[in-house]
Protein backbone atom coordinates (compact mmCIF):
# COMPACT_ATOMS: atom_id res chain seq x y z
CA UNK A 1 0.00 0.00 0.00
CA UNK A 2 1.25 3.18 -0.87
CA UNK A 3 1.42 6.63 1.18
CA UNK A 4 -1.49 7.71 3.09
CA UNK A 5 -3.08 10.81 3.05
CA UNK A 6 -5.79 11.37 5.95
CA UNK A 7 -6.25 8.84 9.13
CA UNK A 8 -7.46 4.99 8.80
CA UNK A 9 -9.57 2.87 10.34
CA UNK A 10 -9.08 -0.75 11.70
CA UNK A 11 -13.23 -1.34 10.93
CA UNK A 12 -14.32 -4.38 8.77
CA UNK A 13 -15.07 -4.24 5.16
CA UNK A 14 -18.69 -3.08 4.17
CA UNK A 15 -20.44 -5.22 1.86
CA UNK A 16 -21.19 -4.25 -1.52
CA UNK A 17 -24.55 -3.68 -1.12
CA UNK A 18 -24.14 -0.60 1.69
CA UNK A 19 -21.03 1.22 0.59
CA UNK A 20 -21.51 4.63 -0.35
CA UNK A 21 -21.54 5.93 -3.66
CA UNK A 22 -19.42 9.25 -3.70
CA UNK A 23 -20.89 11.85 -4.28
CA UNK A 24 -18.15 13.78 -6.05
CA UNK A 25 -14.21 11.83 -7.45
CA UNK A 26 -12.56 13.66 -9.87
CA UNK A 27 -9.33 14.68 -10.62
CA UNK A 28 -8.41 18.52 -11.70
CA UNK A 29 -5.68 19.86 -13.32
CA UNK A 30 -4.31 23.58 -11.99
CA UNK A 31 -5.26 25.73 -14.65
CA UNK A 32 -6.52 23.77 -17.61
CA UNK A 33 -9.61 21.85 -15.91
CA UNK A 34 -11.44 20.65 -12.87
CA UNK A 35 -12.88 18.04 -14.26
CA UNK A 36 -9.85 15.89 -16.23
CA UNK A 37 -8.83 12.07 -17.05
CA UNK A 38 -4.98 13.22 -17.62
CA UNK A 39 -2.55 15.10 -16.30
CA UNK A 40 1.02 16.10 -16.90
CA UNK A 41 3.68 14.59 -15.29
CA UNK A 42 5.86 16.89 -13.03
CA UNK A 43 2.65 19.34 -12.45
CA UNK A 44 0.39 19.60 -9.70
CA UNK A 45 -3.06 18.03 -10.17
CA UNK A 46 -5.72 16.86 -7.56
CA UNK A 47 -7.93 14.55 -6.54
CA UNK A 48 -11.12 15.83 -5.41
CA UNK A 49 -13.26 13.46 -3.00
CA UNK A 50 -16.81 14.16 -1.42
CA UNK A 51 -18.24 10.86 -0.30
CA UNK A 52 -21.44 12.16 1.45
CA UNK A 53 -24.41 12.57 -0.99
CA UNK A 54 -28.32 12.98 -0.29
CA UNK A 55 -29.03 9.67 0.36
CA UNK A 56 -26.05 8.87 2.84
CA UNK A 57 -24.71 10.26 6.24
CA UNK A 58 -22.11 12.84 6.71
CA UNK A 59 -18.78 11.71 6.43
CA UNK A 60 -16.60 14.39 7.01
CA UNK A 61 -13.34 14.73 5.28
CA UNK A 62 -10.89 13.87 8.37
CA UNK A 63 -12.46 10.45 8.25
CA UNK A 64 -10.95 10.14 4.45
CA UNK A 65 -7.78 8.46 3.74
CA UNK A 66 -6.38 8.65 -0.02
CA UNK A 67 -3.26 6.57 -0.60
CA UNK A 68 -1.85 6.19 -3.83
CA UNK A 69 1.19 4.96 -5.84
CA UNK A 70 4.47 4.16 -3.40
CA UNK A 71 7.12 7.21 -3.32
CA UNK A 72 3.71 9.58 -4.45
CA UNK A 73 3.68 12.81 -2.16
CA UNK A 74 0.11 13.28 -0.95
CA UNK A 75 -0.71 16.58 0.17
CA UNK A 76 -4.53 16.93 1.87
CA UNK A 77 -6.66 19.88 2.14
CA UNK A 78 -8.69 19.26 5.35
CA UNK A 79 -11.63 21.49 5.80
CA UNK A 80 -12.93 21.56 9.55
CA UNK A 81 -15.39 19.50 10.97
CA UNK A 82 -18.31 20.08 9.33
CA UNK A 83 -16.76 19.74 5.85
CA UNK A 84 -16.93 16.58 3.59
CA UNK A 85 -15.07 17.45 0.91
CA UNK A 86 -11.88 16.59 0.45
CA UNK A 87 -8.98 17.82 -2.09
CA UNK A 88 -5.73 15.79 -1.71
CA UNK A 89 -2.62 17.62 -4.44
CA UNK A 90 0.06 15.34 -5.82
CA UNK A 91 2.84 16.01 -8.61
CA UNK A 92 3.54 12.73 -10.91
CA UNK A 93 6.91 12.72 -11.75
CA UNK A 94 6.83 10.25 -15.22
CA UNK A 95 3.78 9.00 -17.63
CA UNK A 96 1.36 6.55 -17.01
CA UNK A 97 -1.29 6.02 -15.20
CA UNK A 98 -1.78 6.75 -11.77
CA UNK A 99 -4.53 5.19 -9.53
CA UNK A 100 -5.27 6.47 -6.23
CA UNK A 101 -7.87 4.99 -3.37
CA UNK A 102 -10.05 6.36 -0.98
CA UNK A 103 -10.92 5.08 2.09
CA UNK A 104 -13.99 6.13 5.14
CA UNK A 105 -15.98 4.33 7.59
CA UNK A 106 -19.59 4.04 7.55
CA UNK A 107 -22.22 2.84 9.48
CA UNK A 108 -22.72 -0.95 8.86
CA UNK A 109 -25.92 -1.56 8.38
CA UNK A 110 -29.04 0.61 7.42
CA UNK A 111 -27.67 4.54 6.19
CA UNK A 112 -30.35 6.26 8.26
CA UNK A 113 -28.94 4.83 11.53
CA UNK A 114 -25.83 7.31 11.72
CA UNK A 115 -25.56 6.77 15.88
CA UNK A 116 -21.95 7.75 16.71
CA UNK A 117 -21.55 4.09 18.81
CA UNK A 118 -23.61 2.24 16.22
CA UNK A 119 -21.60 -0.45 14.02
CA UNK A 120 -18.82 0.81 11.61
CA UNK A 121 -17.30 -0.44 8.61
CA UNK A 122 -14.74 0.29 6.09
CA UNK A 123 -15.52 1.53 2.56
CA UNK A 124 -13.41 2.72 -0.16
CA UNK A 125 -13.46 3.73 -3.93
CA UNK A 126 -10.69 4.28 -6.52
CA UNK A 127 -10.00 6.45 -9.76
CA UNK A 128 -7.33 6.42 -12.20
CA UNK A 129 -6.17 9.47 -13.85
CA UNK A 130 -3.73 8.88 -16.98
CA UNK A 131 -0.29 10.90 -16.77
CA UNK A 132 1.14 12.28 -20.39
CA UNK A 133 4.45 13.32 -21.04
CA UNK A 134 5.60 17.00 -20.65
CA UNK A 135 6.37 19.06 -23.56
CA UNK A 136 10.45 19.55 -23.75
CA UNK A 137 11.91 23.05 -22.02
CA UNK A 138 13.89 25.13 -24.71
CA UNK A 139 17.06 26.95 -23.93
CA UNK A 140 19.03 28.80 -26.11
CA UNK A 141 22.17 27.35 -27.45
CA UNK A 142 24.44 29.82 -25.47
CA UNK A 143 24.36 31.24 -22.17
CA UNK A 144 24.08 34.61 -21.08
CA UNK A 145 27.56 36.29 -18.46
CA UNK A 146 28.64 39.26 -17.13
CA UNK A 147 31.22 40.47 -15.57
CA UNK A 148 31.08 42.58 -12.21
CA UNK A 149 32.68 43.37 -9.14
CA UNK A 150 31.70 41.72 -5.75
CA UNK A 151 32.20 44.22 -3.06
CA UNK A 152 35.10 43.06 0.14
CA UNK A 153 37.00 40.80 -2.67
CA UNK A 154 39.82 42.40 -4.58
CA UNK A 155 40.20 43.35 -7.97
CA UNK A 156 37.79 45.66 -10.26
CA UNK A 157 36.14 42.53 -12.51
CA UNK A 158 36.47 39.95 -9.42
CA UNK A 159 32.68 38.52 -10.14
CA UNK A 160 31.74 35.96 -13.17
CA UNK A 161 27.63 35.50 -13.69
CA UNK A 162 26.31 33.25 -15.92
CA UNK A 163 22.36 33.18 -16.50
CA UNK A 164 20.82 30.44 -18.21
CA UNK A 165 17.20 31.51 -19.29
CA UNK A 166 14.75 28.71 -20.03
CA UNK A 167 11.50 28.73 -21.51
CA UNK A 168 8.87 25.92 -20.87
CA UNK A 169 4.76 25.91 -21.94
CA UNK A 170 2.33 27.26 -18.45
CA UNK A 171 0.30 24.40 -18.00
CA UNK A 172 2.41 21.47 -20.15
CA UNK A 173 5.92 22.04 -20.23
CA UNK A 174 8.64 20.17 -18.31
CA UNK A 175 9.11 21.30 -14.93
CA UNK A 176 12.09 19.27 -13.55
CA UNK A 177 14.56 20.52 -11.95
CA UNK A 178 17.90 22.21 -13.87
CA UNK A 179 21.28 22.20 -13.46
CA UNK A 180 23.50 24.52 -14.85
CA UNK A 181 27.24 23.05 -14.23
CA UNK A 182 29.86 25.96 -14.41
CA UNK A 183 34.31 25.70 -14.55
CA UNK A 184 35.68 28.84 -14.25
CA UNK A 185 39.65 30.32 -13.77
CA UNK A 186 41.53 33.70 -13.38
CA UNK A 187 43.17 32.75 -16.33
CA UNK A 188 42.33 33.73 -20.33
CA UNK A 189 42.63 30.35 -20.75
CA UNK A 190 39.82 27.70 -20.67
CA UNK A 191 39.66 26.03 -17.39
CA UNK A 192 40.33 22.34 -17.34
CA UNK A 193 38.30 19.35 -17.45
CA UNK A 194 39.44 18.87 -13.54
CA UNK A 195 38.98 22.60 -12.33
CA UNK A 196 36.18 22.40 -9.73
CA UNK A 197 33.01 22.82 -11.08
CA UNK A 198 30.30 25.37 -9.45
CA UNK A 199 26.42 23.69 -9.65
CA UNK A 200 23.35 25.90 -9.62
CA UNK A 201 20.06 23.42 -9.89
CA UNK A 202 16.67 25.42 -10.22
CA UNK A 203 13.58 23.61 -8.97
CA UNK A 204 10.68 25.19 -10.97
CA UNK A 205 8.60 23.18 -8.66
CA UNK A 206 10.29 25.29 -5.56
CA UNK A 207 9.78 28.32 -6.99
CA UNK A 208 7.89 31.15 -6.09
CA UNK A 209 4.97 31.47 -8.98
CA UNK A 210 4.24 34.06 -11.45
CA UNK A 211 6.49 33.57 -14.08
CA UNK A 212 4.01 32.78 -17.39
CA UNK A 213 6.32 31.28 -19.77
CA UNK A 214 9.46 30.95 -17.97
CA UNK A 215 12.00 31.13 -15.47
CA UNK A 216 15.46 32.12 -14.85
CA UNK A 217 18.60 31.46 -12.84
CA UNK A 218 22.25 33.10 -12.14
CA UNK A 219 25.23 31.87 -10.93
CA UNK A 220 27.93 34.08 -9.96
CA UNK A 221 31.86 33.21 -8.41
CA UNK A 222 34.61 35.45 -7.40
CA UNK A 223 37.51 34.66 -9.65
Amino acid sequence: MGPGAGATDPAPVCPAAIQIDPAQLYFASYGITEHTTSVTATHTATLVIDVSNSESPFIPDQMISVTGPAGLKLTPDHGDAHTSYLRVDFTPTAPGPVTLTATWTQPNGPLHDDRPDGPRCTASASATVVVTKPLPSRAPPTLGYSIAHRPGHPGDFNEFVLKAVVTSDTYRGDRSPISVVARAVASARRPLASTHPITLTFDPLNQTPGRAQGDWASAGTCL
